[in-house]
């Protein structure tokens, strides 16, 4: 899935977001990214969703040595 911060704008000046195809805790480290550009701002709740308990998928790494094909 596609890591994705959603931005909704009300129209009394209020901003949501979620994160969306970011499991485990680092959405927490995105949406910090989101407060940062916008300094002044209120936060006024904060929720955690399902997605949040799920594991992060850590990338696949894959390593070979190279010297072994000869």
């Amino acid at each position: 899935m596609t890591k994705r911060i959603i931005v909704t704008l009300g129209s009394d000046g209020s901003i949501w977001s979620r994160a969306a195809g970011i499991p485990g805790p680092s959405c927490l480290d995105e949406m910090s990214t989101l407060t940062s550009l916008a300094p002044h701002a209120v936060l006024q709740e904060s929720r955690l969703t399902a997605e949040y308990e799920q594991p992060a998928i850590a990338p696949l790494i894959v390593v070979e040595n190279l010297e072994d094909r000869a």
